[in-house]
């Protein structure tokens, strides 16, 4: 897959979650002015949701296959499959 930001070579891999972690962290995409209007810690994804963002459901190989994912190591693009 080509990088829709620069147009080089993509590698394929997973998205994971460190041992280190508690759980599955809660990721989610929202736009700049959603995230500047709310204090972050306050900003839940029930929130995000509401106001147009999306909630990166990642799985965790266990109870749910790994999200698959992109990225370009020339410019840092990163593609995520919901």
């Amino acid at each position: 897959m080509n990088c829709p930001k620069c147009g080089n070579e993509m590698s394929k891999g997973e998205i994971g979650v460190s041992a280190a972690s508690r759980g599955i962290p809660a990721l989610f995409w929202a736009s700049t002015e959603v995230i500047n209007k709310h204090i972050p810690s306050f900003l839940t994804i029930k929130k995000v949701v509401s106001e147009g963002g999306v909630h990166i459901k990642l799985g965790n190989g266990l109870m749910k296959n790994r999200n698959t994912g992109y990225v370009c190591k020339a410019c840092n693009c990163v593609l995520i499959d919901l």
